[in-house]
């Protein structure tokens, strides 16, 4: 009898805001704490246009600027495409069972030429955002006052029950820290999605901007922080300072003071999955960036690698880079 393979989810969280906020207030959720001090922590280096998701997703070339997109978005139904059946001209075709690297594609134009037949869906607050999914012929869900999200009976509950995908993402764009729909639904999230004793899943907290323009610098060369000049001098260019194998000009080199970037933190966790880091408060990143870049487990990423990483988590891609 052929073995079962379990199956395995990740459920990521984004929180865009407008200004860099305060993040001292999660400390009071206790399960986003126990995410933060159970995980390991990150940092994702991304241009300040597009959005948190399209640069996630490997889009920010394709869509770094302002899009339009036509068609009507309507509110509380979920918008399924077959992805897989596109015609070859817009969708890259990889055979059933068979783990393949995607290459990198530099202006990808739907979501299936990065996915390596990912499964996943979008729950957005953001009209802008389900038009980017509508456009990548992602699945997506648009509920601009967060009024479905509820308890039990909300979308995200039900698609958890239902296990039709392996990438559940919950994107919301907001303001400030005192809208109160958005609080009720952390306090769902806190109080109904995570749970770190849950086999098979990984849990992701996205939150941008963290640190914007010249305030960059401050994480970026946190691991230089006390080490010997004479060994500064050798130390090795990072990753997130390559593009694709090739120094990424373009973010590092031609941004004077990192004016048209920002910097998002990322935590992690997966039941005996991985690494844990030493940072255990969400008033410390407030307080502290330097001590917090020196800190976190996973250090600085390019954010157009991220997807790559979920899809290796999931069992979907071969190990890349190092």
């Amino acid at each position: 009898m052929q073995k079962k393979t379990t199956k395995k989810s990740s459920i990521l969280l984004l929180l865009s805001y407008g200004p860099p906020p305060s993040l001292k207030f999660l400390d009071n959720f206790p399960n986003f704490q126990l995410l933060l001090s159970e995980g390991v922590s990150n940092f994702l280096i991304k241009p300040m246009t597009p959005s948190l998701l399209a640069s996630i997703l490997g889009f920010s070339k394709t869509f770094d600027k302002n899009f339009d997109f036509s068609k009507e978005i309507k509110p509380f139904e979920l918008k399924k495409y077959e992805i897989f059946k596109e015609s070859e001209e817009k969708a890259q075709i990889i055979e059933e069972d068979t783990m393949t690297e995607i290459r990198y594609i530099e202006k990808p134009e739907v979501f299936s030429q990065v996915s390596n037949r990912l499964k996943a869906v979008v729950i957005t607050n953001d009209l802008k955002n389900a038009g980017f999914c509508q456009k990548i012929l992602l699945d997506y869900y648009f509920d601009e006052n967060l009024e479905s999200l509820n308890k039990n009976s909300g979308i995200f509950s039900k698609l958890l029950n239902e296990e039709l995908y392996e990438l559940i993402i919950l994107d919301i764009s907001v303001e400030n820290n005192e809208n109160q729909r958005f609080l009720d639904v952390l306090r769902v999230f806190n109080d109904e999605i995570i749970d770190l004793n849950k086999e098979n899943t990984s849990f992701y907290l996205l939150i941008s901007p963290y640190l914007q323009g010249q305030n960059i610098e401050k994480v970026l060369n946190s691991h230089k922080t006390g080490i010997n000049p004479n060994i500064l001098k050798i130390i090795p260019k990072q990753t997130y300072e390559y593009l694709n194998g090739n120094l990424n000009k373009d973010l590092m080199e031609t941004n004077e003071n990192y004016k048209d970037l920002e910097l998002v933190f990322g935590c992690f966790f997966e039941k005996g999955g991985g690494r844990k880091d030493t940072i255990s408060s969400f008033e410390l990143l407030d307080e502290d960036p330097i001590k917090a870049g020196r800190m976190a487990g996973n250090k600085v990423i390019n954010s157009h690698i991220f997807l790559r990483e979920i899809t290796f988590r999931l069992g979907k891609l071969p190990k890349f880079g190092a």
